[in-house]
């Protein structure tokens, strides 16, 4: 018998258009994507912003924000993470012509490596949003900011993709970061749009997790 432990099953209410993540702007895509990819910021649990790639930042006159980045960090691939991702991964939101998230760098006027482990971005004007703004803007690996399209992602984040997993779902699975490892070592995404098939498979013990319950069932969990 194997030793793996068995995964945790997660049912979302709908499906991802995209695995790209500078190319959705959608709720279930940002929840999935944003354990496989970090930006340089990120919002804790009590909604308040935090380093994530960067471990801390310096607004060096109102149009310029300085940002240093973390040190030994690698994406899932082994490559090691540095301004020049950066640089490329904000390139790609800013001028992809598919890019959903341009809107958060549109008053961004250049981004540029400060040496090998900080960037500066200057804006148009005084941007006091911006830092906030920069939490929903994920760090690829230079080499996919080149793409056109990333279909299979690497990211920086506490889980890879290991592949597709039955129903058309995705398994993940935690690796060693930054941040050390996810307690939840495997994780399998479904998506399941009709509400009353995903509750039903939720309560027969298919799912461990399973978002938005139809409203008239909730008292039955």
């Amino acid at each position: 018998a194997s030793d793996a432990p068995a995964p945790l099953r997660i049912a979302m209410y709908e499906g991802v258009s995209t695995l790209d993540p500078h190319h959705h702007n959608e709720a279930v895509a940002t929840g999935l994507l944003s354990n496989i990819y970090d930006g340089l910021v990120r919002t804790s649990p009590p909604m308040e912003l935090e380093g994530a790639l960067a471990t801390s930042w310096q607004q060096l006159d109102p149009t310029h924000l300085r940002l240093a980045l973390r040190d030994g960090v690698r994406f899932h691939d082994g490559s090691p993470f540095g301004a020049a991702d950066v640089v490329a991964s904000y390139e790609r939101a800013r001028h992809d012509p598919r890019s959903r998230i341009r809107h958060q760098l549109a008053d961004v006027l250049d981004v540029r490596a400060d040496g090998e482990l900080a960037v500066v971005v200057e804006t148009a004007a005084p941007a006091p949003t911006l830092i906030n703004r920069l939490a929903a803007v994920a760090v690829v690996p230079r080499t996919d900011a080149a793409r056109a399209e990333i279909t299979e992602p690497v990211g920086t984040g506490p889980y890879r993709v290991v592949g597709p997993a039955d129903g058309g779902g995705i398994e993940l699975e935690a690796v060693p970061g930054w941040r050390g490892t996810a307690p939840v070592r495997r994780v399998v995404v479904s998506f399941v749009e009709d509400d009353q098939q995903r509750f039903e498979r939720f309560l027969r013990g298919r799912y461990d997790v399973c978002f938005r319950l139809p409203d008239d069932q909730a008292s039955v969990t």
